[in-house]
């Protein structure tokens, strides 16, 4: 509905700013419009350039200052910036929002700097071209004002043509697309981000709500930047390099959206929790977090920080160690040993991992809350677990853990005594030993597969 009704108001400023370039354009010499269209384009460029150049160095500034000024709850952080990979995300993102904004009074101060050179390369093109309005009959002398006014006029058409209206109408329309890049390409990636939120809210106004996003994200406006070059232009300016990888406010954007879309969902209580979109809400998750930057550069830093933090009983940013209880204080444990260790590359693949867990387990979420062994006792839940950490190289090793777990929480509402401690002990072990012989062995046969 609201998709057509933006293509509308969209075709109409078109219509208006080459209309005003037509009328514009009728008396001026068509080589002269053509250097107006040349040089606004370069004035883009520039500004395109200079604004993310810009943005980059002023985030630079900007972040130093805050290391400067960090609260004492936060001075954590001060380590986990000095790294490359972390101060080069913090920038990377401050400089993403800022290049766009600063695109409009860059343009502003450049065109008319280039528009000086628009008149001389004009008269070059108009004697090229060989279409100099009438010259002066032989013997007829002029004076020094009708020198100056023939050169002042030699850019004016002596009788309206339709070329040089029609380039005018084309320089319109040219001003009105770069003016609005920024403004369209930003609303554009904002509602597809926001889609799969949008699409998800309840309440009286949530349709009108999701019509409208969905109209902004398809509409002629839209398709207009991505035909001629805007939305090219407006990626440049939201594209930085991060520790030699290429980061995307898109990609970052539509990470964050799909984290909140699965987070929100989870959030539904009752009848209102579907758990089929629960799980396939955090699997998308995942898949979208493997296409992001920025986090997979700060995160192995943050985590190697907080783990050693942790180890020592200390807190990280005023966050004590995460716990799950008592009952599942050995996954954790397995959990921050692998995620302490972690690189750009393997927190791609492991995080992605731990978001389809997450996923799987949430599910059934409401009757494992109801009963913990519920999720022992779905041989489907736990062998889709299973085979979704043993696609990670990594997070596999905490399935023992895991078992660990398990057979901690049967024995305990089995009502297991404390004198049967030691068998336990012996028993756990040994299945613990099984289960890692049956890893390793699987791992090899993939190996040779």
């Amino acid at each position: 509905m609201f998709g057509p009704i933006f293509s509308a108001v969209f075709a109409v400023c078109a219509l208006f700013a080459a209309l005003f370039g037509f009328l514009s354009g009728k008396r001026k010499k068509w080589q002269f419009t053509l250097m107006k269209i040349i040089t606004t384009v370069l004035a883009a460029v520039v500004s395109v350039f200079l604004s993310s150049l810009i943005s980059w160095v002023g985030s630079g500034f900007a972040l130093s200052l805050i290391v400067d000024y960090l609260p004492a709850e936060l001075s954590d952080l001060s380590a986990v910036l000095a790294s490359d990979a972390v101060s080069e995300s913090a920038r990377a993102i401050v400089s993403m929002t800022l290049a766009p904004a600063l695109f409009y009074p860059l343009f502003v101060i450049i065109k008319p700097i280039l528009a000086i050179f628009n008149n001389p390369i004009a008269r070059i093109l108009v004697k090229v071209c060989g279409n100099e309005n009438p010259k002066p009959e032989d013997g007829e002398k002029l004076t020094r004002k009708e020198k100056k006014l023939r050169k002042k006029n030699a850019l004016k058409n002596s009788r309206i043509t339709l070329s040089s209206s029609l380039v005018g109408a084309l320089s319109g329309f040219v001003m009105l697309y770069i003016i609005a890049i920024p403004t369209v390409c930003g609303i554009t990636m904002a509602a597809e981000v926001a889609l799969p939120i949008v699409q998800n809210m309840e309440g009286e106004y949530a349709d009108i709500a999701y019509d409208v996003t969905e109209g902004a994200t398809d509409n002629a406006a839209s398709f207009a930047m991505k035909i001629f070059g805007g939305q090219f232009a407006y990626n440049q300016m939201t594209t930085y390099n991060v520790d030699g990888h290429k980061a995307t406010l898109k990609d970052e954007s539509h990470f964050m959206a799909a984290a909140s879309n699965a987070f929100m969902l989870s959030a539904q209580q009752g009848e209102n929790y579907d758990g089929a979109a629960v799980r396939k809400a955090f699997k998308e998750t995942g898949d979208t977090f493997k296409e992001t930057t920025i986090a997979p550069s700060i995160l192995p830093e943050v985590l190697s920080q907080a783990k050693a933090k942790w180890d020592n009983d200390e807190t990280f940013c005023g966050m004590a160690k995460p716990s799950m209880g008592e009952d599942f204080a050995p996954v954790v444990d397995a959990l921050l040993d692998i995620l302490g260790e972690e690189d750009y590359d393997s927190i791609k693949s492991d995080v992605a991992t731990i978001f389809n867990v997450v996923g799987i387990i949430s599910h059934d979420i409401q009757s494992i809350q109801e009963d913990p062994l519920a999720l022992l006792g779905n041989k489907e839940t736990v062998s889709e677990l299973f085979e979704a950490l043993y696609e990670s190289e990594r997070l596999y090793k905490i399935v023992p853990a895991f078992a660990e777990c398990g057979i901690e929480l049967m024995s305990s509402t089995l009502g297991i005594h404390e004198d049967l401690e030691a068998h336990y002990n012996q028993m756990n072990g040994e299945l613990a030993k099984e289960i890692n012989r049956v890893l390793s062995e699987h791992a090899a046969l993939g190996e040779q597969g």
